[in-house]
């Protein structure tokens, strides 16, 4: 992301190069975005309890909605940190 983020707190101030990963189930903006987004209902939401194999439709065993995004902030994180390895400078809008 290039872009400037908006940060609930003022980390450029505390330090300027900071790495910040923000994850919401229904995006940063739009008209769900101030929604909570529990696993179930992500799941129902995608599709996923629908092709558990089950008569009706039922959550899989596991929270893969709140796995996958730790995962993709996690990627996230690391590419950041990758490219600041490179960037002595704040990519982050400045």
């Amino acid at each position: 992301m290039t872009e400037p983020v908006s940060r609930p707190w003022p980390t450029e101030k505390i330090k300027p190069d900071i790495i910040y990963c923000s994850i919401s189930g229904y995006g940063q903006t739009g008209p769900m975005s101030d929604r909570p987004a529990y696993d179930a209902v992500i799941q129902a939401m995608g599709g996923l309890m629908s092709i558990t194999g089950q008569e009706k439709p039922t959550r899989v065993g596991s929270s893969l909605g709140d796995i996958t995004a730790a995962l993709y902030g996690t990627i996230g994180i690391l590419g950041a940190l990758y490219r600041k390895k490179d960037t002595p400078w704040s990519f982050f809008g400045k």
